[in-house]
């Protein structure tokens, strides 16, 4: 009886040690993560355009949309994917974005989505 309850006073404290790592390890708090909501699109209505913005401004060598027409095309889209809804994706496309399904949900590759 000892012995198992050993190992379970072990194996708590080697999970507390992991989650407490990794807590203070993992960029939690990376602007990139915080401002990449918006391509689940589960999220896309707690975003702005401000979120957007953050990665043409962050990656600018990537995503040249510097001239304010380009921006003001850019909000356009991003209003346009706001507004769409589930059902404007056809089945087909949402069955090949599939990446995990599990009691909480599927999940998708965003990729697979945004071809349209």
């Amino acid at each position: 009886m000892d012995s198992a309850k050993n190992f379970y006073l072990a194996a708590r404290s080697f999970f507390v040690k992991a989650v407490e790592y990794a807590t203070a390890k993992l960029p939690l708090h990376d602007p990139v993560l915080e401002h990449s909501r918006f391509v689940d699109f589960r999220q896309k209505m707690d975003t702005t355009f401000d979120d957007v913005l953050y990665f043409v401004h962050r990656f600018n060598h990537h995503l040249p949309y510097n001239q304010p027409r380009e921006q003001d095309q850019l909000n356009d889209e991003f209003l346009e994917f706001q507004m769409m809804e589930e059902e404007d994706i056809p089945a087909s496309i949402w069955g090949e974005a599939v990446i995990r399904t599990n009691e909480d949900g599927e999940y998708h590759r965003m990729a697979h989505l945004w071809r349209l």
